[in-house]
């Protein structure tokens, strides 16, 4: 039987846990409004890749219908409550961010200290396949600040159509951010059957989608893919 999730896990790890607010706010988005699967469910025996895993919140909520989920997560504080939240589950935890190559960077993350900067290990989309030996993937999950871009990327595509179900919070939250979405609307996202967007309270904006003014006015957006 599944365990209670436990939010206070990162504490035992760094110190600190997240503040209340946030835990009331991330609570709310993915158990209580179901932001990432109220278009598209995660089904029976789906193979599951969480980029952005934080502690494993997403992964918690569908590694019981999952057969396998790969919880993808760069900062190494938040491991072992990956671990704590996952256990006697077929998990696959990898300790990197995506990148479009593989190597090292600097990041901070805003759950733990959005002050303190560390180097990361990184991966690409590809490699992080071939390591794990992934050749199937039913559903991706993606929330990890502005490297959801690094997914769609044209040698990527063709395995990305494969995925029945891709679904992602877009960051808009700089300059840099805005180019790549309105790169990533303009040639990624037609090439897919289907999709929704929603801002965060769940309200479909794709009618909005390519009016200028909404790349200065939404700082993330949840984009819903359907290949079937």
């Amino acid at each position: 039987m599944k365990k209670e999730f436990n939010w206070s896990a990162v504490a035992d790890d760094i110190g600190h846990g997240f503040n209340l607010s946030r835990k009331e706010f991330l609570d709310k988005e993915l158990f209580q409004n179901d932001c990432y699967e109220h278009l598209y469910p995660v089904r029976e025996g789906d193979i599951v890749l969480d980029l952005g895993a934080s502690i494993a919140p997403f992964t918690w909520k569908i590694m019981d219908k999952a057969s396998k989920v790969y919880a993808v997560e760069p900062m190494s504080e938040l491991i072992p409550s990956i671990k704590q939240n996952t256990e006697g589950y077929d998990v696959i935890i990898i300790n990197k961010a995506l990148s479009y190559k593989n190597g090292e960077l600097e990041m901070t993350d805003d759950c733990i200290n959005k002050f303190d900067t560390r180097k990361v290990e990184t991966t690409n989309f590809k490699t992080l396949l071939e390591d794990n030996n992934i050749t199937k993937l039913d559903y991706i999950k993606t929330d990890c600040e502005g490297g959801e871009y690094f997914l769609f990327r044209d040698e990527n595509i063709e395995f990305l159509k494969s995925v029945r179900n891709i679904v992602g919070e877009f960051h808009l939250r700089s300059k840099a951010h805005n180019i790549e979405f309105r790169y990533f609307r303009d040639k990624f996202l037609p090439q897919f059957k289907h999709f929704e967007v929603y801002s965060i309270d769940g309200t479909n904006i794709k009618w909005d989608l390519h009016n200028e003014h909404f790349l200065e006015y939404y700082e993330e957006v949840i984009i819903h893919i359907n290949n079937e």
